[in-house]
């Protein structure tokens, strides 16, 4: 199938309109093997009657994997629109990813790119601070520092008190002074070692994998460069890391060392990588005052949503 056969198929079975469709993930961050999937994303319009109707208004289309490959989403534009507003990386991303631009319809490719250099030359550097950071930080919690998944129905049915619903302890996993806990909420925090002898979590066999390992160090890497040059981080990681004047000659080594592997398709267990570097960069914090310098004005988004609509 061609691009634009692609396109027209999406279009038709959604009723849609697409403006821009993009690679982002490991194929655009130069991370990628010869195996990898094609992480595809799009921007799209209504029909305009559509955004003023109850439940017609659809904000994101999730395809999944549409042939071999090629997973699939999308964003409508009034939802991209807010995202580039609030300077969430992935828009901006999105943006800044011409060189690997799939499809852009003639009437918008000029509207894209004055959008491209207004919002990557104004993006609030706090938002994209905290929003790397967080990624990294799920990353983290998800896949490296959390060998434990929480028993959600044993916590459930366990009697805290009368006046204390399993709702209000929201229970998550935690590290305090290098050392893991369940939390609970009002409840108060437990040891990992009691919370799994009262059966409220279990081991994982979550492996530590050089692509989880890596996509963990792009998110650190990137809020580093928020911090040290206040601007949007390249795309590719490898020039990132290259240009990052700011990390020692060791780690930019073992960063490099662990790309070749990703590159080579080598996704094997590797623990955790850099952990000193890495909990040291995830207690990182900015000067808000400094770095609030978000100059996007809300007129001129919503002046690039209505060029886009109509």
């Amino acid at each position: 199938m061609t691009v634009k056969s692609i396109v027209s198929k999406i279009e038709k079975e959604n009723n849609i309109n697409i403006l821009a469709m993009v690679e982002l993930g490991s194929r655009a961050y130069n991370l990628h093997s010869e195996k990898s999937d094609h992480d595809m994303y799009f921007v799209y319009n209504q029909p305009i009657e559509k955004y003023v109707m109850v439940d017609e208004y659809i904000e994101n289309i999730n395809l999944g994997e549409i042939i071999t490959n090629w997973d699939v989403q999308g964003w409508n534009i009034k939802k991209f629109a807010d995202l580039v507003y609030n300077s969430n990386p992935t828009a901006l991303e999105f943006l800044s990813s011409s060189e690997n631009c799939y499809y852009k319809s003639q009437k918008t490719k000029q509207i894209f790119n004055n959008l491209e250099k207004y919002s990557i030359q104004n993006a609030n550097l706090i938002g994209l601070y905290y929003h790397y950071n967080s990624l990294a930080k799920r990353q983290y919690e998800k896949y490296i520092v959390q060998n434990w998944k929480i028993n959600n129905k044993e916590l459930s049915e366990f009697k805290f008190s009368n006046d204390i619903d399993y709702k209000d302890i929201n229970p998550t996993i935690i590290t305090e002074n290098e050392e893991t806990k369940l939390s609970l909420g009002r409840i108060g925090k437990y040891p990992i070692d009691k919370a799994y002898e009262n059966n409220w979590v279990r081991k994982t066999t979550t492996q530590r994998t050089v692509k989880r390992n890596l996509y963990l160090i792009r998110g650190i890497c990137c809020a580093k460069w928020v911090k040290n040059k206040k601007s949007m981080p390249p795309l590719k990681f490898d020039e990132l890391i290259e240009k990052q004047d700011f990390l020692s000659k060791n780690i930019k080594k073992q960063i490099k060392k662990l790309i070749s592997k990703k590159q080579k398709n080598n996704n094997e267990n590797i623990g955790k990588f850099l952990p000193e570097f890495v909990e040291k960069e995830l207690n990182e914090t900015i000067n808000n005052q400094e770095y609030n310098t978000g100059k996007l004005d809300k007129n001129k988004i919503n002046s690039f949503v209505k060029k886009c609509i109509n």
